[in-house]
């Protein structure tokens, strides 16, 4: 038995021999086995650690590669836990969330049983000494006064105990404005601190230290075909792309060296191949070419499928016969050919037969 041909498909990727969508829209981990390019930025990071510089600003339009580059920061800082403290705050972090993430490294454990059981109350807070500890907590959790960012800068200093404490902070402009406040007030005190920062905008003079800029302007065509290789071996242990040398060249131009626009034009064309291989579409496409030839083609004899199927005939002449094989039902129409003149046809006479039963 024939296997029948496909007219719709779900899991498009499964016709490349895929098991997932390799231009999914999200950073794959490990960060550092994914990204391509962006040596001389990288490097530039690099610096900005060793170095101790205070801040540093990553500038770019949306879809380039910020978030990629700082992601790839905190990988890399996470290697030396214990050494550096590293906290990552975006837009989906709001200010009370950024606090708590900023102070649980620093929590002894009988602190963080205060803090994080089911429910903090009046007497958990009598678990813990420090006076700063316990204000922070007081105005977040009881909102009993309004929040000293002061505080939070004196705990972390004698909590920090000389280690680095590296803020990664993506989507800058689009923080809360009491977030954007504390990172301030924090840069700008004497502790440990250096603060990475990315933007798609111009930031407005932020702090009066030192700061490094990274400006940003996407990949080469090179770079965003190593990138979606890297990403089909990871779902299918090949490096083989349905896509030719013109069509990955085409698409490059469209994103502008994007990485995230050329990904989303990558499933767009290769959801148009799986498409393409429909059966639907051969049909679609042997129907547009069988009207094609009827107009093309004159009108010509027909085979007779069936017994009451009507015959078209182009020379020939024909004259009916109706025959009722059943009085309640319906009329069977017999096609009798009879000789005619192509130029004089005669009339056909009414035939006298009376209706017969089979």
């Amino acid at each position: 038995m024939e296997k029948e041909d496909k007219q719709f498909i779900y899991y498009w990727y499964k016709e490349f021999g895929w098991k997932s969508n390799p231009f999914e829209n999200r950073f794959l981990e490990p960060i550092s086995k994914f990204i391509v390019g962006y040596e001389k930025e990288r490097r530039k990071l690099n610096y900005f650690v060793i170095d101790k510089l205070p801040l540093v600003i990553i500038n770019g339009k949306r879809g380039y590669g910020k978030t990629t580059l700082l992601l790839w920061l905190k990988e890399e800082l996470n290697k030396y836990k214990g050494v550096v403290i590293v906290d990552y705050v975006s837009k989906e972090i709001n200010f009370a969330k950024f606090i708590k993430i900023l102070l649980e490294p620093f929590l002894t454990a009988k602190e963080k049983i205060a803090i994080f059981s089911s429910k903090v109350i009046d007497k958990s807070l009598d678990l813990i000494d420090d006076k700063n500890l316990r204000f922070i907590l007081e105005s977040l959790y009881f909102r009993k006064t309004e929040l000293d960012l002061n505080r939070v800068k004196e705990f972390l200093s004698v909590r920090l105990k000389g280690r680095p404490l590296v803020l990664i902070v993506d989507d800058f402009n689009s923080l809360d404005e009491k977030l954007i406040l504390l990172l301030k007030v924090l840069l700008e005190s004497e502790i440990n601190v250096q603060v990475a920062i990315a933007s798609g905008e111009d930031v407005e003079k932020f702090s009066k230290k030192e700061s490094m800029k990274i400006i940003i302007d996407g990949l080469s065509e090179a770079e965003c075909i190593e990138m979606i290789n890297r990403r089909i071996i990871n779902v299918s242990n090949s490096d083989v792309t349905p896509f030719s040398k013109e069509i990955l060249n085409s698409l490059n131009k469209k994103a502008k060296g994007s990485p995230l626009a050329f990904l989303d034009l990558c499933k767009e064309k290769a959801v148009a191949m799986a498409l393409n291989n429909l059966n639907l579409r051969k049909e679609d496409s042997n129907l547009k070419e069988n009207t094609t030839d009827e107009k093309k083609a004159p009108a010509a004899d027909t085979k007779n499928k069936e017994n009451n199927e009507t015959i078209i005939a182009q020379d020939k002449a024909y004259e009916i016969k109706v025959v009722n094989t059943q009085p309640t039902k319906m009329y069977n129409i017999k096609v009798v050919q009879q000789a005619t003149d192509r130029t004089k046809p005669k009339k056909v006479k009414k035939d006298k037969i009376k209706p017969t039963k089979k």
